[in-house]
């Protein structure tokens, strides 16, 4: 059975050019008509309109946001961001060091239930303790 080799070009934008990607393609010995394009013609006047209505509608409430925490300059916002991050890495420490407590608990309750699994058999096996009456110590 013959290898065929294929090829796929695409392109994003139409200010793009396929060529590179083409002559790539031909130094590898893709035959032409084995070789697909695809080129994506951008976004329409219908995705521009909600966008553009999209992110008024994001910005709007981003000021919302910042007029509401009492925030008036970028210092503040990075000071109360970094507060934020140092917060919660502190929780996720919390949470790691739980996680792993909770491993240990649950290694200790296993290895409580093997022992009551097991007393029993040990204490039937278990040679009886010698007394000081028989005179062996």
């Amino acid at each position: 059975m013959e290898n065929k080799i294929y090829g796929y070009v695409r392109v994003s934008s139409t200010d793009q050019n396929e060529d590179r990607q083409l002559l790539a393609l031909n130094k590898v010995n893709v035959p032409s008509k084995n070789i697909y394009q695809n080129r994506a013609l951008g976004k329409g006047a219908g995705y521009e309109r909600w966008a553009k209505g999209f992110n008024l509608k994001q910005t709007a409430k981003t000021l919302l946001f910042l007029q509401q925490h009492d925030i008036h300059n970028y210092e503040e916002l990075e000071r109360l961001t970094n507060e934020a991050v140092a917060g919660s890495d502190r929780l996720l420490a919390s949470i790691k060091e739980k996680d792993a407590r909770i491993k240990e608990i649950e290694a200790l309750r296993q290895l409580i239930f093997d022992y009551s699994k097991t007393r029993k058999i040990y204490l039937e096996y278990k040679p009886p303790a010698e007394s000081k009456e028989d005179g062996i110590l």
